[in-house]
């Protein structure tokens, strides 16, 4: 039934005093699932990933840690998608992410300074896919077109926080950046149009889309202290800063440039009371933001059920 399929998973751990080290690897296949009546075809896939942990312990209290990841997966189809005036299909033909990240803590600085930690990573992300559709919106009026696609995203991140503790208070500081980078992003698609049983000359096209870049900071502070033995207060905040930027590229001069940037500042506040040593009911009011990606800002094509998606 739903869920059928198969899962490898082989992992190999080794380590000492100061160093260890881990490999893992996982294959994965999906079959298509079930509705209550049918099959649902093309809604199964396969993924491969492997895994990579380094850890090291030079001196007491400071830890590196080396990670690496890399995720293959294909077959990524969707079922048809039918309606009154149209018969869609997309399928994802290959989705890679590749990740590696360093991070360094430092425990136990002093008394008051509980930890140092700092964490940076890089990832990229690769993807294809193909759209057909059979599109009749009018009587008399029939369109066949089909697409080929790939787009490509890079993400670069830095983040690090400070933590002071005292006898009733407990401190993070910290921030957090990341930058985007994405494109060119090729699509290439051809049409078939009949009208009233006449078939026009199939049309082909190619867009590429614009290189896009983002980049966002925040910092933060939040403070947990007890007001009694019981009560905990928590407050935080947080501010974002956030700008992205379209330029238009080479093989397509029509395009233009585009730019944005937003920022807001977000708070938090939680109550918790201790009624037994079990039973600690807590109430938070707060407020968040996220930053707009560039595929909410200015992506254009085919999402999810057949339909077009314009960016914002």
């Amino acid at each position: 039934t739903n869920g059928k399929g198969n899962k490898e998973y082989v992992r190999a751990e080794a380590g000492g005093a100061k160093a260890a080290v881990g490999v893992g690897v996982t294959n994965r296949q999906m079959n298509d699932y079930h509705a209550p009546h049918e099959k649902m075809q093309d809604s199964g896939y396969k993924m491969k990933s492997g895994s990579l942990d380094v850890t090291f312990s030079p001196l007491p209290g400071h830890t590196l840690l080396l990670t690496a990841q890399a995720n293959r997966n294909n077959d990524l189809d969707r079922p048809e998608q039918f309606s009154d005036s149209a018969a869609t299909k997309i399928e994802t033909t290959k989705y890679d992410r590749t990740k590696i990240g360093l991070d360094y803590t430092w425990a136990n600085v002093t008394r008051t300074l509980k930890k140092l930690s700092l964490r940076s990573y890089y990832q990229k992300d690769e993807s294809e896919f193909t759209f057909n559709g059979d599109i009749h919106p009018i009587p008399g009026l029939k369109i066949k077109t089909a697409s080929k696609g790939d787009s490509e995203l890079k993400t670069f991140g830095l983040q690090g926080q400070t933590e002071f503790g005292f006898d009733r208070w407990y401190s993070v500081v910290g921030f957090d950046y990341y930058y985007n980078s994405s494109g060119p992003n090729e699509t290439c698609t051809r049409t078939q149009t009949n009208i009233f049983g006449i078939r026009r000359p199939e049309e082909f096209s190619k867009s590429i889309a614009e290189d896009g870049k983002a980049d966002s900071l925040g910092i933060f502070w939040q403070n947990e202290f007890s007001l009694t033995d019981r009560l905990t207060v928590t407050p935080g905040l947080r501010y974002d800063w956030y700008r992205s930027r379209i330029t238009s590229h080479e093989e397509k001069p029509l395009a233009y440039n585009r730019s944005s940037s937003d920022n807001a500042l977000t708070w938090s506040l939680s109550l918790a009371y201790a009624l037994t040593d079990s039973l600690r009911p807590y109430v938070n009011v707060c407020r968040g933001f996220r930053a707009p990606s560039l595929r909410d800002l200015y992506y254009q094509g085919v999402v999810h059920g057949g339909l077009m998606s314009r960016g914002n």
